[in-house]
């Protein structure tokens, strides 16, 4: 029986931390998919199936708290984790989508790659379980 490469989408308009994510996250298995503006990572979102979105709150186009609430809106991605990521100053935005769009987990920037794998790795195994 084959299994399914595991994927992650991540919406983040930084290209040299997107890139990072990527590389991290790839060299740990994951099938990466990245989109660079708010738009784009909906699109993506509808039309692959995900487990686990990494979004970035101060996305262009749609911002990051839009597009959790465009993902929760639709039915076929309201059980997908969605992590994201912030600045300091933008923290307290972060805590109320904990709360409005059952998001497990904000990272502030700069990011640590290596504790964004570790915690996918834990929450893409968990969710597995679950479903």
């Amino acid at each position: 029986m084959s299994h399914r490469r595991r994927s992650i989408l991540i919406a983040e308009s930084n290209r040299a931390m997107s890139q990072s994510l990527r590389n991290h996250l790839e060299g740990a298995g994951y099938s990466v998919f990245v989109a660079y503006d708010g738009e784009q990572a909906a699109i993506l979102a509808a039309r692959q199936r995900f487990d686990l979105i990494i979004a970035d709150l101060e996305l262009p186009a749609m911002t990051g708290a839009e597009f959790c609430r465009h993902v929760r809106e639709d039915l076929r991605l309201t059980e997908i984790p969605i992590v994201v990521c912030c600045p300091e100053a933008m923290q307290s935005e972060a805590d109320r989508l904990v709360f409005a769009h059952k998001v497990p987990r904000v990272f502030s920037k700069p990011l640590d790659p290596a504790a964004v794998v570790q915690f996918t790795n834990e929450t893409v195994r968990n969710h597995a379980s679950a479903v």
